[in-house]
């Protein structure tokens, strides 16, 4: 006998269908979760803080950009001063 799963939603791997049908293509819950971070931070604030996270993560990878520049320049002068 095959035991059937009553439940309304699928179960993937060790994350539970009700996850994935969360944050799956769910147009209403998407408009739900616009319509509460407005009325939580504002209109006014949500560009602010668009803008300002940007800007964040642009300094944040060129950064990054560069400390791997720097990493690659130290091991250059490894290998050269090892020959």
């Amino acid at each position: 006998m095959v035991a059937y799963d009553s439940k309304p939603y699928l179960s993937v791997g060790l994350i539970s269908g009700r996850v994935d049908l969360m944050f799956g293509r769910n147009p209403q819950m998407w408009l739900l979760v616009i319509l509460v971070v407005v009325i939580l931070f504002g209109a006014k604030r949500l560009p602010d803080s668009a803008r300002s996270l940007g800007r964040s993560l642009r300094i944040f990878k060129s950064e990054v950009k560069e400390l791997n520049k720097d990493e690659k320049k130290s091991e250059e002068g490894d290998t050269s001063a090892k020959s």
